[in-house]
């Protein structure tokens, strides 16, 4: 598909006035009978069906887009609106049904305003961001169900105010941007890649001009390849800054103003940092250069060549990129994966430098949800506390079962090929219904599947546990340990054991396919204890039955002998809580009363989970000292609350 778009802006008042021809071919194996236009901006007025209720903004602050005098081949035809008139979906009736293999013309023009409301600003004064700005056609030939604008070559001639510095998709063929005079001119001059597409290319595009702009106005001709849309900001008052990185431009354009936060190469370095994590984990980035905006609006976007950011963090730019990579390089993912997935590399980076506690975090929300019964169906969420761009429950599962999967390949290059192989099959090409989960199949054993079926829509709750084991000497010095590993839940996920050692330590890996599993781990010295799932990686609810203890321990003297436990001086007015063993508190008590005069004791507290096991236990031995004397008893006190053996959704147990 071609899109050949001429439009001139007028920043004063935020309209765009433009032409398009766009021409089709039906790549589908069946004929088409119309064909569907997306008119983003239109969602943005009173009356459309994503406008709040409450929401009062001035007619002069919405965002609408019209169509005039359309045609196919030449020939005037009527727009349909299956919803509404003027919504942001319109129809074309072919006056014929278009054979596979077969081409149209489609022209037409167009006008449209950026929106200025509240949730979603794309224009303050003659800063503008154009989004979503031009009659887009979708992808009916895509095969998917999510909808998605068509991948095509765009040659745009835009006519803008000539002190305007604008960036945004594609590369600049003719005319000034204007980030050389919006440089620091101690810096080398701005990269604009003109000949990137080759001439060659060019040749086979309506002739473009950079010519005949009015007084104060300029022309700027964009050319892309294989994206979805073209996107642009512009504004008088930027500032811009590049960088590089592999011989692909990074550029930050920002207002005067921000130089703190996001000049002097904050921005740019950040931009460098993701791209080339971009480049470890999917392995291409496809386009010419990455140009980052300091967004307008309230929230965030990745467009193709593009990231419109809140803010400069490291943070927010990783999630962009992971966006840019999940929505545009592989369009037609089904949202809550393209978002859930750009959370997880954003998590994976960190963790990789050295970064801890988010997988915990995550772990532990959905944990909770699960042993509650809770996020079953799409929830929004709270954006605070969390810098990951998933704001429903179906896209934060889908972002924990990315971090599952990392575990379950074994190891980061399984995963990392994973990527790579599938972004090399499927980028730039409408999204195929699983086929990501069939080439993990391939490449990761034993096979993933039961992770699609157990973590989307939750409710399964995981529990492995060391059944049974058993050590004993080789003849050759060295021990054999033999144990165990019974399922006790419904959640499958492989198993790994630790056999802890005096002096070393075996490790081994067992599928977790089948209901009871036997591993063996041969160790140089004598074992001590059988540790299940040692990094708490398998979302397994109950770690209290995941270990076993060979010999004599202190805590058999509680009837527990094989529950991981830790002890610690209480701190009384708080109480210390672990995901993978028992707490124990101890805290010594001291207290008057005239019945038995000063009386001293010990409490101790346990807590798993800060949920379950929360025990108490007191002693207390009165002395009968006080100015009234008193009786000298022995007292004890012992309250079982929420055994984990006892656990059942919406109830708790106190004896």
């Amino acid at each position: 598909m071609r899109y050949w778009l001429r439009a001139a802006l007028n920043d004063t008042t935020g309209v765009v006035r433009g032409t398009a021809e766009i021409r089709y071919i039906n790549l589908r194996a069946d004929t088409l009978g119309f064909l569907t236009l997306s008119l983003g901006s239109n969602a943005f007025r009173p009356g459309a069906a994503a406008w709040p209720a409450g929401e009062s903004s001035g007619r002069w602050a919405t965002g609408y887009q019209r169509l005039l005098n359309v045609r196919l081949d030449g020939a005037p035809v009527l727009p349909e609106w299956p919803h509404a008139p003027d919504s942001s979906t319109a129809r074309v009736p072919l006056p014929r049904p278009l054979l596979p293999g077969d081409t149209l013309v489609l022209t037409l023009g167009w006008e449209a305003r950026p929106p200025a409301v509240s949730w979603r600003t794309e224009r303050r004064g003659r800063r503008i961001d154009l989004v979503a700005w031009y009659p887009r056609l979708m992808d009916d030939s895509s095969g998917t169900d999510v909808p998605m604008p068509a991948l095509a070559t765009f040659l745009l001639e835009l006519d803008l105010a000539g002190d305007q510095v604008i960036g945004g998709t594609g590369v600049p063929t003719c005319g000034d941007p204007g980030w050389a005079a919006a440089a620091n001119p101690a810096r080398p001059p701005p990269s604009l890649q003109r000949d990137w597409y080759g001439y060659a290319r060019l040749q086979g595009s309506p002739a473009a001009t950079c010519h005949g702009a009015g007084p104060g106005r300029k022309r700027v001709t964009w050319y892309a390849e294989r994206v979805t849309e073209v996107a642009y900001a512009l504004s008088p008052t930027f500032r811009y800054e590049e960088g590089d990185i592999f011989e692909k431009p990074v550029r930050a354009l920002y207002e005067a103003g921000g130089e703190r936060t996001w000049g002097a190469g904050l921005a740019t370095r950040r931009a460098e940092t993701a791209l080339a994590w971009t480049l470890e984990v999917a392995g291409a980035y496809p386009w010419p250069q990455i140009t980052v905006v300091e967004e307008l609006g309230p929230s965030s976007r990745a467009l193709p060549m593009m990231l419109l950011a809140t803010g400069s963090s490291q943070t927010t730019i990783l999630n962009l990129m992971g966006l840019m990579i999940t929505e545009q390089i592989l369009p037609g993912s089904v949202r809550p994966l393209a978002v859930g997935g750009a959370a997880f590399q954003a998590a994976w980076f960190f963790e990789k430098l050295g970064g801890r506690g988010y997988y915990s975090r995550i772990e532990r929300e959905i944990l909770d949800w699960d042993l509650d019964g809770l996020a079953k169906a799409f929830e929004p969420l709270p954006a605070a506390g969390t810098t990951s761009p998933c704001t429903d429950t179906d896209c934060r599962r889908a972002e924990f079962m990315f971090h599952q999967l990392r575990w379950w390949a074994g190891s980061d290059s399984t995963l990392r090929e994973l990527f790579q192989t599938h972004i090399a099959r499927h980028q730039l090409s409408p999204a195929i219904p699983g086929s990501f989960q069939g080439l993990a199949r391939e490449l990761i054993q034993p096979p993933p599947d039961p992770l699609y079926r157990q973590l989307p829509r939750g409710g399964v709750l995981y529990d492995d546990a060391v059944a049974g084991a058993r050590r004993e000497r080789l003849a050759d010095g060295q021990w054999r340990t033999t144990a165990v590993i019974e399922r006790r839940g419904t959640g499958i996920f492989p198993r790994t054991v630790w056999v802890i050692a005096q002096g070393d330590t075996g490790k081994v890996r067992a599928p977790g396919t089948a209901p009871r599993e036997t591993v063996m781990v041969v160790t140089r010295t004598q074992p001590q204890r059988v540790v299940l799932d040692p990094l708490a990686r398998s979302h397994d609810w109950n770690m209290l039955n995941n270990q076993r203890v060979f010999g004599f321990s202190p805590s058999a003297l509680l009837l527990a002998p094989h529950r991981p436990s830790e002890s610690y001086v209480d701190r009384y007015f708080s109480q210390r809580s672990a995901r993978d063993r028992l707490t124990r508190g101890w805290a010594p008590t001291i207290w008057y009363n005239d019945v038995g005069g000063w009386t001293f004791g010990m409490r101790v507290r346990e807590d798993y989970l800060d949920r379950f096991e929360q025990n108490e236990g007191w002693a207390s031995l009165s002395t009968g000292w006080g100015p009234e004397g008193g009786r000298n008893d022995l007292n004890g006190q012992l309250r079982l609350r929420n055994p984990v053996w006892l656990r059942a959704q919406g109830w708790s147990q106190t004896l």
